[in-house]
């Protein structure tokens, strides 16, 4: 396995204690956190004239003020000198005998390029002057480096690291860069319509960029203002990390970010890797991240699927469902047909089905005994599941129709020379093919639509039969995954009114995952569960998020993995079921460009060959799966 990873990188939004005009105690306290718990970071962003404070008033016009600043940042350029970071910090900086408001940037004792402010606040207008647009060099700490509001500075050994300065949270004018550092100096105010975080955090969703707020904060002049020395980490319109605002001691958030999936991202919609036309590239070098520190040090999102805060999952949830049910009441109203059919097992996948066409009839005013129910046991369908299916017909006041399919499987597999009871594909296909087969006939009767179940886990790995459980003609869970369809029926459980359509959702939640497809075993268990035989959906998730939304490749999905389950699979088992996935989702892909309609449910992972994922059926997966 390789020992680095490219394109991942742990970044710091740090704000130092300041008292204004005291430059030596303001750089001491930075020296201080640079040397310490930043020291392992690939990148650290100290606010906004950080090194004088930025209360300072007409002292910024002060001989003595700049001179000592001068001075302390050469000491700090120092002490830094052999630390792997790039550090980020505001300054005043006199030039040509003009003063400007900017940002250093420096690496392992030396100034990268100074990035002044383009445009500025009337506060600021007082003392410094906005710059022009054209980059130039200066003369800084005895060298010439570049100066210009557009310079974007990139790894030379991992050309995926590469960000730009922005001053302002809700910048419109930056640098096109796919992360931006933000010092800032922005007073708060009770009633702002945005917070810096918020503002970072927007403006990281219409830059698509990832984004490191360091807003001034704590030992600012509080004469006319208050400043709340805001951190935050935002990535891709996704809230990272925030700090506590008006620390008293200051405070700083650090994170991993993946700017290569970032890259990919960016690549997907359009936009420049790293700048527009015109911007200056600095090149410095610190290569890439040890996969020994990511494992040591970053929590890698085990489920990215589903958000870690209770009330955010609920909304998530609750939007999914609006968005699946108001898609079939669309398809229903528009093909004007007041029937479905539904083949309901018992099981998770079908059982969300029944309670969007639930919904969605409510929202088209129609009658339910429009939806028509068809539970069909075959060779290995078991108690658990047919009881979990008729409670909850009965819960919902939903007729179930019972239709066996053991003797038409039977006649058909005797019928094609197949002993009946080998229990090898054809024996597993044919009761799959056997039921698609009578929920379209049935449709044909009622004059309806027979709704799909499968979900996009299954999709992927390709875990459905091609000409059965692959067909129907509204797919309303195909925009799934696997681990989200269980958190929506959880989720409406705890929403629902009626206990006993609650209690039958819980015990479906519960239920292992089963085709269902081969005899029950001698205790009465099910023969077969889904995870013993392709992989936990957990694990095949983790590698479809970072697959279709992060490109990411083979080994980094292997080590992300590998952080995100520690603990609970062994790294062998990561292997195994990543090679698994890898083998399936590109060996399958003919059923998914032969699949039926349905929503598309989460941006840029979809699988609808439509409007989704587009590859060919016969394309050679050797370059991955080696």
């Amino acid at each position: 396995m390789q020992t680095f990873l490219s394109g991942i990188r742990r970044v710091t939004a740090a704000v130092s204690p300041v008292r204004p005009a005291d430059v030596q105690g303001n750089v001491e306290s930075m020296i201080a956190f640079a040397t310490g718990e930043a020291s392992g970071s690939d990148l650290v962003v100290f606010p906004e004239l950080c090194t004088t404070g930025a209360t300072c008033g007409d002292l910024f016009l002060q001989k003595r003020l700049l001179d000592e600043t001068d001075a302390w940042i050469a000491e700090f350029l120092d002490a830094t000198r052999d630390l792997r970071p790039v550090f980020v910090f505001g300054a005043p900086f006199r030039s040509g005998g003009r003063l400007y408001d900017v940002a250093y940037v420096a690496h392992a004792g030396r100034v990268l390029g100074i990035v002044p402010r383009r445009s500025l606040p009337g506060r600021l207008q007082r003392w410094f002057l906005p710059a022009a647009s054209e980059t130039t060099r200066v003369a800084a700490q005895g060298v010439e480096v570049p100066f210009g509001p557009d310079l974007v500075f990139a790894d030379e050994a991992d050309p995926e690291f590469s960000f730009a300065v922005a001053f302002d949270p809700d910048a419109w004018d930056a640098p096109d860069a796919p992360l931006l550092c933000l010092p800032a100096a922005v007073p708060s105010f009770a009633d702002a319509s945005a917070s810096p975080a918020d503002e970072s955090l927007a403006l990281s969703r219409r830059a698509r960029c990832a984004c490191v707020l360091a807003n001034a904060g704590s030992g600012e002049s509080t004469t006319s203002a208050v400043y709340a020395g805001d951190t935050a980490i935002a990535f891709d319109g996704e809230d990272i990390a925030r700090g506590p605002r008006h620390a008293a001691t200051g405070a700083s958030v650090s994170a991993h970010l993946d700017l290569g999936a970032l890259e990919y991202r960016r690549r997907r919609c359009g936009f420049a890797r790293t700048a527009a036309p015109g911007a200056t590239m600095v090149p410095f070098r610190i290569g890439p991240l040890d996969v020994s520190d990511l494992e040591e040090g970053a929590r890698v999102d085990p489920h990215p699927f589903l958000p870690d805060d209770p009330a955010r999952r609920d909304a998530l949830c609750a939007e999914i469902f609006d968005i699946q049910s108001n898609a079939l009441a669309t398809r229903l109203r528009n093909t004007g047909l007041a029937n479905v059919v539904l083949g309901l097992s018992g099981g998770l996948d079908s059982t969300l089905a029944l309670l969007v066409c639930h919904r969605a009839f409510q929202i088209c005013g129609l009658p339910s005994s429009g939806i028509h129910l068809v539970t069909m046991p075959g060779f290995g369908t078991g108690s658990r599941t047919r009881t979990n299916a008729n409670a909850l017909a009965e819960g919902l006041g939903l007729a179930l129709e019972d239709i066996p399919i053991v003797d038409a499987c039977a006649d058909h597999l005797a019928a094609i020379g197949h002993d009946g009871t080998t229990p090898d594909a054809t024996y597993e296909n044919a009761q799959a093919r056997e039921r698609t087969q009578i929920l379209l006939d049935r449709a044909n009767m009622v004059g309806g639509l027979v709704v799909g179940t499968g979900d996009l886990s299954e999709l992927a790995l390709g875990w459905c039969t091609f000409g059965g459980d692959q067909l129907s003609q509204y797919a309303v869970n195909a925009g799934i995954p696997k681990t989200l369809v269980r958190a929506v029926v959880a989720w409406y459980a705890e929403q629902a009114e009626d206990e006993s359509v609650a209690d039958a959702l819980r015990a479906v939640v519960e239920t292992p995952i089963s085709p269902e497809l081969l005899p029950a075993a001698d205790d009465g268990g099910f023969a077969q569960k889904t995870e013993d035989l392709v992989g936990p959906y957990e694990l095949h998730d983790f590698f479809l998020y970072h697959f279709l939304r992060n490109g990411a490749e083979p080994d980094k999905m292997r080590v992300l993995a590998r952080c995100a389950f520690a603990g609970t699979y062994s790294p062998e088992t990561v292997d195994r079921w990543l090679a698994v996935f890898l083998k399936r989702f590109f060996s399958q892909q003919f059923k998914r460009i032969a699949s039926c309609e349905g929503p598309v449910v989460l941006a840029a992972a979809g699988l609808d060959p439509r409007d989704g994922w587009s590859m060919p059926g016969d394309v050679r997966a050797s370059a991955w799966v080696d």
